[in-house]
């Protein structure tokens, strides 16, 4: 599977304790990575418990102290999981059939773990395998089981390791200048992310085969391959996130001809011996289509294979994964967000594939921002906070070689529930080689909704178009604790009114409406959707008309919608 692979061979003879015993497992890892060793095959473990015992504890606590090393583990025979292929940190493998009947399992392990975890993450083939013969000199045998499945993968893992080793990445021909030392992170999300569905399994992925056979190829990217990788982060735990923290990266897609999957993965600190649960620190995933659409990390409907809107974070596994087919072209957010960082700081592996530009960094990055909260629809603190409009000048810092020009952006929050951008648009500057500049008048606008809770953490992602090419700039704020009186200005209840449109001169279209009960003012928004799933900020008025400035230019159909707002702007229904 890895020719002139070499090989640092230890025996389980020389493992001592086991369950809650303390065991030298630890150390054994320890001495084959002494010898070079950084992928390690295990195809033995505990058939007598599923608890998180001594051996599950030490394979997390290696993989974390040892972050370039992969454990690979075989699942049990049986039919539920037990130990140490519960370890969060290494990569559990199950048996699938072999050659045309690949798409089916044969043997092993199905999941979840006991703190409902997903193992195994793979299957390989392990049915009627010629194999090594234990205790026999040069004698071979066919046999069935996780232990013939589990090498394969371990292979795999080391061709993965040489790939980015001896620079093959991202020009996908062998370039000694682009090579990178990877993570045991990086090695796993990049096997993970060339795993196809078993069809011969139902649903996907499952408790039986995980994340499905690997395809390596599907994931590994050389010259003339219509199917791309891009690395997007390799975060070592001294560099990772805090609770609360966010890293935000702008994806290109190129096109729809290619499904797209993004890979997370973390390796974090072990539990206690016999954990309940084995979970220690939370990342979670985010993707987010050019248009608005958003994916959070194994969201996914096992009927399709696909990613879903909507859903909750996953609080459990150190692996998640958003697929997204046709997926559309453009700048894709994609996020990780330190949810609940327990121990330590936590990096993380993160990688996407499909018809991808491989990650580069974007040289114009966020510098610092002013949030101009001033009367009547702000306290003019300087402090966003529940129920405010602000106005917000946002600086951007030119890292690169060359000066940046032509640049504009279009503001995303990542909580449009509480937060409606009202002016998403703006422009800057040149900005020189080394230097900052500030958005031009009118800046970026958004209002607060009254309901948000003091120390909200608001993420605020830009998505940058210049000289520089596409790219983006992301930062994170945190909402204060002195909500605006609007005392005697109740927020506009939902109501529906008669809306009229007509031309007015060449372009123009002219809206007109009833009043609406509690209305100071009205917001005009337009989409092409009649759900404004993805809708437009048009203006305010104060009136009941308004008229929008080639309304009716553009052949594309579209949809208007009136909001009415009270003395503080608050936006109702």
């Amino acid at each position: 599977m890895a020719p002139a692979a070499r090989i640092s061979h230890g025996s389980l003879w020389d493992i001592t304790g086991s369950g809650t015993q303390p065991s030298n497992l630890y150390q054994a890892l320890s001495d084959a990575h002494v010898d070079g060793a950084r992928v390690h095959s295990n195809s033995w473990g505990d058939d007598s418990t599923n608890a998180y015992t001594s051996w599950s504890r030490d394979i997390d606590m290696f993989s974390y102290d040892f972050e370039d090393s992969l454990v690979v583990q075989a699942g049990t025979n049986l039919s539920s999981g037990r130990s140490p292929e519960n370890a969060k940190n290494g990569l559990t493998v199950g048996a699938s059939k072999r050659g045309s009947n690949a798409h089916f399992r044969c043997h092993g392990t199905i999941g979840p773990t006991s703190d409902g975890r997903r193992k195994p993450e793979v299957l390989a083939p392990g049915c009627d395998i010629i194999s090594a013969r234990a205790f026999y000199s040069c004698s071979t045998f066919v046999q069935t089981g996780t232990s013939m499945a589990t090498p394969a993968v371990a292979g795999v893992a080391s061709l993965v390791r040489q790939y980015y080793l001896e620079g093959w990445y991202p020009s996908g021909t062998k370039t000694p200048a682009d090579a990178l030392q990877p993570s045991g992170a990086l090695v796993k999300a990049t096997l993970l992310n060339s795993t196809v569905d078993m069809t011969g399994e139902p649903g996907y992925p499952t408790d039986v085969e995980g994340w499905g056979r690997p395809l390596i190829e599907y994931a590994l990217y050389f010259a003339g391959d219509a199917r791309s990788l891009s690395v997007i982060d390799d975060v070592r735990n001294a560099d990772g996130l805090t609770t609360g923290g966010a890293a935000s990266y702008f994806q290109q897609v190129k096109g729809a001809a290619e499904t797209l999957k993004v890979t997370l993965v973390w390796t974090e600190p072990p539990a206690a011996l016999l954990a309940e649960e084995a979970t220690i620190n939370n990342l979670d995933l985010e993707v987010v289509s050019p248009s608005g659409t958003s994916h959070l990390g194994n969201v996914i409907d096992t009927n399709t294979g696909y990613s879903m809107t909507g859903g909750s974070a996953d609080p459990r596994n150190n692996v998640e994964m958003v697929i997204v087919p046709s997926a559309e072209a453009g700048a894709w957010t994609v996020r990780v967000l330190g949810t609940a960082i327990n121990q330590g700081t936590q990096g993380y592996a993160l990688l996407a594939s499909g018809d991808v530009e491989p990650y580069v960094p974007y040289p114009l990055e966020h510098d610092s921002y002013i949030a101009q909260d001033d009367a009547p629809l702000g306290n003019q603190d300087g402090i966003v906070d529940p129920g405010e409009t602000v106005v917000m000048p946002e600086t951007l810092r030119n890292s690169g070689a060359e000066t940046a020009s032509s640049i504009s952006g279009e503001l995303r929050v990542s909580h449009p529930d509480l937060v409606k951008v009202t002016r998403s648009a703006a422009r800057y500057p040149d900005i020189p080689s080394g230097a900052a500049r500030t958005t031009d008048a009118p800046h970026y606008r958004y209002t607060v909704s009254p309901d948000t809770a003091c120390g909200t953490q608001l993420r605020f992602d830009i998505a940058l178009s210049s000289s520089a090419g596409d790219g983006g700039a992301s930062f994170t704020l945190e909402v204060g604790c002195n909500p605006l009186d609007c005392t005697g200005s109740p927020v506009p209840a939902d109501e529906v009114a008669r809306l009229e449109l007509e031309p007015s001169g060449s372009a123009d279209l002219r809206l007109s409406w009833d009043p609406l009960t509690d209305a100071a003012g009205y917001r005009v928004w337009k989409s092409t959707s009649a759900e404004f799933t993805n809708e437009t900020f048009v203006g305010s008025t104060t009136v009941t008309e308004f008229v929008e400035t080639d309304g009716t230019s553009g052949l594309e159909p579209w949809f208007d919608l009136v909001r009415a707002t009270n003395a503080c702007e608050w936006e109702g229904p």
